[in-house]
């Protein structure tokens, strides 16, 4: 039952990780698209703050499930170093769209 719930939780937390890592970079094209509109600007780098946050929430929770799963349950496998070296492209991704909002 542990493992299922674990699983579970580092699912959705996943999901909501990667809702995070796209649409970042929609809020920076709307951002440039808003042009010298003051309003419009702000509201969008709060959304954009705010997403950023919360995406740092979701990886840390999905990172401590993976981490639990691999650890205390054991999970193995060839693929765990291609799914590794995958979700470090995907932090790096987002780290780098982070700093652009940053800018």
């Amino acid at each position: 039952m542990a493992y299922l719930l674990t699983k579970t939780f580092h699912l959705v937390f996943v999901i909501a990780w990667m809702a995070a890592v796209f649409y970042l970079p929609r809020i920076l094209v709307n951002l440039a698209e808003a042009g010298a509109e003051p309003a419009v600007r702000e509201r969008l780098l709060l959304m954009g703050r705010r997403l950023y946050r919360f995406g740092h929430v979701m990886f840390g929770l999905a990172f401590v499930g993976g981490l639990a799963l691999w650890l205390h349950f054991g999970i193995k496998g060839g693929w765990l170093h291609a799914k590794l070296a995958l979700v470090a492209l995907l932090f790096a991704y987002y780290i780098a769209s982070g700093r652009q909002l940053k800018r």
